[in-house]
This record gives C-alpha cells, structure tokens and sequence, in this order.
C-alpha cells in the first residue's frame, strides 16, 4: 500500500469486548487482507475525534456500526446515505455520542468526505464478554459483502478472498447475471472484460462492467451468478412448459 494514495476509508466502529457491539470491528477485519488499492481500514470506538480524522483524511467513506433498537431485530441490517437522507439523530447508540452526531459536527467542520455510506447492524447483547450472539454473527457475511461492493467502484482490479469465489468458471465475454436476494439488489448484467487464474480454477482476479460502466465484484456467497445464456435458456424452458399446459388447458376445455 506504501505510496498508494488514501482516498477512500472503511472504518468499523465498536467495542469487540462488548459482545455484539464489536460487529463493526468484526467486518471490517474481515475485508484488511484485501482491501482494494486507495482505501485503508481503522477500527474506532465511535470517539468523535477518530471518526473526523478517518472521515477527514478520505474523499470515500464507508462507516459500519452497530445499533441499538426497540423492540430489537438483532442481525436487521440497514444502509445510510447521509448525503441523500439524514442520519437519524434519535437512534440509540452503543457506545456514547452516535455516528450521526459525529457526522452533523464533521459537517460543521467542513470534513465530511465526498461520499459517504453507513452499514448498521442491529444488535442486542451489550454485556462485557467477546463474541457475538448467532443472529448478529450471521449478519457479517452480509455485511462484508456489501461494503465491498462499495469499495469497488471504480473499474480495476480487484483480488476476492477464497470465500467469496463462486464455484464456477468464468471466461472473457461471458455476460453473467448476478441476483443479490439477501440485499434486495436488483439482478445486474456485467460483461467480463479480463479473467487471471493460475490454474483454471474459479478467478482470483477478475476484471468485469456492467451497462453502467462501473466496477462489479466478483459475488459473494449469497449471491447468484448465472451466465445470460443460462438465463435464456431457463426463461425459453419456462415459456414452452407455460405453451405446453396452455395447449393441455385448451384441449381439455374443447373436449
């Protein structure tokens, strides 16, 4: 990373030993190993004095934190964008002064970043004690595989951790249709431009657009990836089992 310039940052705010409270330092070590070029990971406590100075050092910002509701949907997971929609000032937060009162004083300041996005987990287990209970822990995968979706924005190269590799080859001008269910994303179209692979096995590096021309990482688990020719095929076999009963409907009425 030396020399590369820090425009972007991912920032997980939480206390680890807190239970779920840690799930924001959670995911953002699970993304330090493959951070994309131009962006760094801080861990913060939620002190105001950190988040200005990540958020101030950065023209990308991407903030996970935890958050404390009534009643509770702990692993309920909810997407910010303070540039469009206010934060709400009236959420309760886990540890002090919230994120959205940091953001109103970073914006006071003058040091809010160009585009910032929050992820906040919805958790329920604030004891002293490591670890998170299995709803809030179910969440992080989600999570991770979000925020690197906001991390890639811009078209390059991207390295993907083995977790995140489909079991699937693929090849330079395929189209694949990705289906994010679990963030109710819309399907995306994206045309492989490049794929590396030192020995045939599923990318590790994978350089693709969509009709947007941006960057679209290669999906994660919870993902589904299917070529356009799959895609085609199955919507052809489905319109010839929907003419094969139309014509049994048919028959049967005249009969």
């Amino acid at each position: 990373m030396t020399g590369v310039p820090k425009t972007g940052v991912l920032i997980g705010v939480g206390n680890e030993f807190r239970r779920d409270d840690g799930v924001g330092p959670a995911v953002a070590r699970a993304l330090e190993n493959v951070v994309p070029p131009g962006w760094r990971i801080v861990e913060s406590s939620g002190d105001p004095t950190e988040l200005l100075d990540a958020w101030s050092s950065a023209s990308t910002a991407v903030t996970v934190d935890s958050l404390v509701c009534e009643p509770s949907n702990p692993g309920r997971v909810h997407r910010f964008d303070p540039g469009a929609v206010p934060l709400p000032v009236d959420v309760p937060s886990s540890h002090g002064l919230g994120v959205a009162e940091a953001l109103r004083l970073a914006e006071v300041l003058g040091r809010v970043p160009q585009r910032h996005v929050v992820y906040a987990i919805e958790i329920a287990d604030t004891g002293v004690g490591e670890g998170l209970s299995p709803a809030v822990a179910a969440a992080v995968p989600v999570v991770v595989s979000a925020v690197w979706a906001e991390m890639a924005n811009n078209p390059c190269h991207r390295r993907y951790p083995q977790e995140r590799r489909r079991v699937m080859l693929a090849k330079t001008g395929d189209w694949l249709i990705t289906e994010q269910p679990v963030l109710g994303k819309e399907p995306r179209m994206g045309l492989i431009v490049e794929v590396h692979s030192s020995d045939g096995s599923p990318p590790y590096l994978v350089k693709w657009t969509d009709n947007d021309h941006t960057a679209l990482v290669f999906p994660g688990p919870d993902s589904i990836v299917r070529t356009a020719a799959e895609v085609e095929a199955a919507n052809q076999a489905s319109a010839e089992r929907a003419a094969r009963v139309e014509s049994e409907l048919s028959h049967r009425s005249e009969g």
